[in-house]
């Protein structure tokens, strides 16, 4: 299940096609209406799907709040890739599929031909980290050093991936070893003694987040042409959230919010801003990245005193719930943004304050079970184009 700008969408296209399978085409933006996408799972028999983990959470979490996993009944075959695959995202999927469904997961860069290894995970065997697998037949396998030399079993290294008899499709982005062209994915992965791969994470400026591939430098780029700006880093931090560091003496959250939501998309927009007067350095004098003050995510959602570390939404009691249903929608955001027990300003933007589509898509369907109305009449669309507690009362 993928938009048909992520490279995922030619083996579900194609693939189902091959082998004589029937494929289920949703309705615009139907991957992000859990509804719709359950109904669609029980009236169509879904045999075989393939999502990002974070999709599959959401789903399966609405599955079991809303009593409707057996929509679930059809699934053979369960497949996830795009992001990293956790054991707690297993033993939830694990939990409402049939015990004869298998659960795969894949990893591949588009850049060579979408999936690259796979890993059926035994169901009956508790594990602690979960495979990427083994390459497919026709693609070899590499674990290097900075030098290019082969690491050790569970040593880190970069993955590097070669075609058998296809020098001619890679040789524009491949190193030469011995006589062969292999293609670096800029993935550190680490090697089991049974040969199965672990991925550890990206040694460029590249990260994935819900699925989506961002480059942090973009980010970086637009935001330094704010003159006020001296020096920016930007980081993942967890797996929902980017943090963007700025050193500047002269300048707001507030613009450096709009900077970015008027030049990058919606899911490169970093959730915090942290405005210092000097980033720190490395021996070099280089911005050290590894080095900047650990984002405090409660700020997000706390209603505070307003500092370098706050936004525009984190403001005083006036803003804080009038009635019973603001205290109500308060109070589920407070669920959804996992800070229960904290205040919110009716007037803060959910995606300002660390909420994100998956995250809004959870807090639709918690409102369409609480109050019972027609989605065909109040669409998740308009509750997005006024995201606030304020108005969604």
């Amino acid at each position: 299940m993928a938009r048909c700008s992520f490279d995922n969408h030619l083996l579900s296209l194609v693939g189902t096609l091959t082998i004589g399978a029937t494929l289920i085409m949703l309705r615009p933006e139907g991957h992000i209406d859990l509804d719709y996408l359950t109904r669609v799972l029980n009236e169509k028999q879904i045999t075989t799907m393939h999502t990002v983990p974070s999709l599959w959470n959401s789903l399966f979490n609405f599955l079991n709040i809303t009593n409707r996993t057996s929509s679930l009944q059809w699934l053979r075959t369960v497949c996830s890739g795009g992001e990293v695959l956790n054991n707690k995202l297993v033993n939830l999927l694990k939990s409402q599929v049939r015990s004869e469904c298998r659960i795969r997961n894949h990893y591949g860069p588009a850049e060579i031909t979408i999936n690259c290894t796979n890993y059926l995970i035994d169901l009956n065997k508790d594990q602690t980290n979960i495979p990427i697998g083994q390459p497919f037949p026709n693609y070899q396998f590499l674990v290097l050093d900075m030098f290019l030399q082969t690491v050790d079993i569970e040593q880190e290294g970069e993955l590097v991936v070669g075609y058998v008899g296809r020098d001619d499709s890679t040789a524009k982005v491949m190193i030469n070893i011995n006589e062969q062209i292999f293609y670096k994915t800029g993935d550190l992965v680490q090697m089991d003694s049974n040969g199965l791969i672990h991925y550890v994470g990206r040694r460029d400026f590249q990260v994935k987040l819900r699925g989506q591939r961002i480059e942090l430098q973009e980010i970086i780029q637009r935001l330094l042409m704010l003159t006020s700006i001296n020096a920016c880093v930007v980081i993942k931090w967890d797996e929902n959230h980017l943090i963007a560091y700025v050193q500047s003496d002269n300048i707001n959250v507030e613009q450096l919010r709009h900077r970015c939501q008027s030049n990058l998309p919606s899911h490169m927009i970093p959730s915090i801003f942290i405005i210092l007067e000097k980033l720190p350095l490395s021996p070099n004098g280089k911005v050290d990245r590894k080095r900047p003050p650990p984002p405090d995510l409660l700020l997000l959602t706390l209603s505070s005193t307003p500092s370098s570390l706050t936004t525009t939404a984190l403001e005083n009691r006036s803003n804080l719930p009038q009635n019973q249903l603001q205290k109500k929608i308060h109070d589920i955001w407070c669920e959804i943004l996992r800070c229960i027990g904290q205040q919110i300003s009716t007037t803060a933007n959910f995606f300002s304050i660390g909420g994100h589509s998956l995250l809004f898509i959870e807090l639709y369907h918690r409102y369409q079970q609480l109050y019972d109305f027609d989605n065909r009449v109040l669409s998740i669309a308009l509750f997005l184009q006024q995201p606030t507690i304020l108005q969604h009362s």
